[in-house]
């Protein structure tokens, strides 16, 4: 990979439960992060994985109390479909909405040809 770009972000606000959390982590096969106590943890979760054979990360992030965000970073180089994306984006909303979150904003980066 010569470097990684954002390329899917979904924002959430919510207040969940450890539980909940823990459920939405092991829903998505994240590797647990941050303790939801923890006013100053911010990261809460990751994992490696492919998208249509390009190497991805996701990540899962607190921004603050009730602000959550789930991204997809891929090889920048990579050109990605929109429906391999928008796989992603569905398995993280059902993931999201079990937790009780509520999707506020949706940003999609496939990529362009240099």
């Amino acid at each position: 990979m010569s470097g990684i770009e954002r390329r899917l972000l979904l924002i959430f606000r919510g207040s969940p439960t450890q539980a909940q959390l823990d459920r939405l982590r092991q829903a998505l096969d994240l590797h647990p992060h941050g303790r939801l106590t923890d006013a100053e943890d911010a990261h809460f979760g990751d994992r490696d994985f492919a998208i249509a054979d390009v190497p991805a990360v996701m990540g899962l992030w607190r921004s603050d109390d009730d602000l959550w965000s789930i991204s997809i970073d891929a090889d920048s180089e990579a050109i990605l479909a929109e429906n391999d994306i928008a796989r992603w984006h569905s398995a993280v909303e059902v993931a999201a909405e079990d937790a009780g979150w509520i999707l506020l904003e949706r940003r999609s980066f496939p990529g362009t040809r240099p």
